[in-house]
């Protein structure tokens, strides 16, 4: 998914707000303020205008370029796994 930033479309807006970047990604706002919060890294880049927070077109284009991709569910549900906890010493 690329986000078009050719004119007449909704890209055409420097700065997009969170409720878009839900509405075009499908990423909940509950989500992404939780990534933010908590400073992922694999969350998109944003910016604070004030207390408002924006994301840029570009960004999102970025950041979905460095998302992983997948052939069949089963790896990424494979990729998605955490890896096992280390045992403790007796």
């Amino acid at each position: 998914m690329r986000f078009n930033t050719r004119e007449g479309n909704t890209m055409d807006k420097q700065l997009l707000d969170e409720s878009e970047v839900s509405g075009m990604t499908g990423i909940s706002v509950k989500t992404l303020q939780y990534w933010r919060f908590n400073g992922t890294t694999h969350a998109p880049k944003f910016i604070k205008l004030g207390k408002r927070v924006y994301y840029r077109p570009q960004d999102l284009n970025d950041w979905l370029d460095q998302q992983q991709t997948y052939q069949k569910t089963s790896d990424a549900k494979t990729t998605a796994e955490l890896p096992p906890l280390k045992s403790q010493p007796d």
